[in-house]
């Protein structure tokens, strides 16, 4: 038996269950697998490497990678041939021809800005990037944020699991995939930094239409908080004191006459200097 053989995920090991313990160099030696993926275009496809071994050297478990074939690629049908010759660990024969064809869909359909809050240097211009894979359409939001509204809005982020978006109804937005490719799409915050491109900005896109053979993995939205800036702080902390260096991004350089602010959760200043 094996767990899906129609609309599969790509990314999911294709497992074939045996009713006793087969070693991953047996299924070898009995495995066929064909592409059908076109009729009249099928072709044998070979091995890419020797047998993985089991986990613990037999298994009732194991997939077509255990046999040292390549995963089997988004939007094609393999077809699957055990010889009857296949012996089992305890010596048992399979005794009789198996066969079944495996159809994979495409990957599975998402969008991401990568782990947490970010800094966006200036030098970069006015492109955010975000991920996104077998997308057709997406929803935009973007919101100015004062120093003011940063930290409430990355504690109520951070409860939310960053799937808020700021309020009205976004933007729509057409992209263009490659099937099942990860690809990174700008997302143009011009609107809310200042003319210098500096500023914080809170960013959200949700997914919309997937394309044709891909399901979302999910359907929530992802928030990100970024600050355009070029100005990094480097801090030194201890109990008896904070040591606090302004430099900038691109040069390293030192930078006189920042202002810098310690602001506790609760969203009070609790320490204020100049460098």
């Amino acid at each position: 038996a094996v767990d899906c053989e129609t609309g599969c995920d790509p990314s999911a090991s294709q497992t074939l269950a045996f009713a006793a313990e087969v070693t991953p160099q047996a299924l070898a030696r009995a495995l066929t697998v064909r592409d059908v993926t076109t009729a009249g275009r099928e072709r044998v496809v070979a091995p890419a490497a020797t047998p993985k071994p089991a986990r613990f050297d037999r298994n009732q478990w194991l997939s077509i990678e255990d046999a040292g074939f390549a995963p089997q690629p988004p939007a094609t049908a393999w077809q699957l041939r055990l010889d009857p010759s296949l012996t089992a660990a305890d010596g048992q024969t399979l005794g009789y021809t198996w066969s079944i064809t495996i159809r994979n869909g495409r990957e599975r359909a998402f969008v991401s800005f990568g782990d947490g809050h970010g800094v966006w240097e200036t030098g970069g211009g006015s492109q955010l990037p975000f991920h996104a894979r077998n997308f057709a359409t997406v929803q935009q939001w973007i919101q100015r944020l004062s120093p003011a509204e940063l930290m409430p809005r990355v504690r109520a982020l951070d409860e939310k699991g960053f799937n808020q978006t700021p309020a009205g109804n976004g933007v729509t937005r057409r992209l263009t995939p490659a099937p099942d490719a990860v690809q990174s799409h700008g997302f143009d915050i011009a609107s809310v930094l200042s003319t210098q491109g500096t500023g914080l900005a809170w960013v959200a896109v949700k997914p919309g239409q997937t394309i044709a053979g891909s399901t979302a993995i999910d359907t929530d939205p992802r928030s990100t908080i970024v600050q355009a800036t070029n100005l990094g702080i480097t801090v030194k902390d201890s109990p008896q004191g904070t040591l606090i260096f302004v430099t900038r991004l691109d040069t390293a350089a030192p930078v006189p006459g920042a202002k810098v602010t310690i602001v506790n959760l609760d969203n009070k200043d609790v320490w204020s200097g100049t460098t």
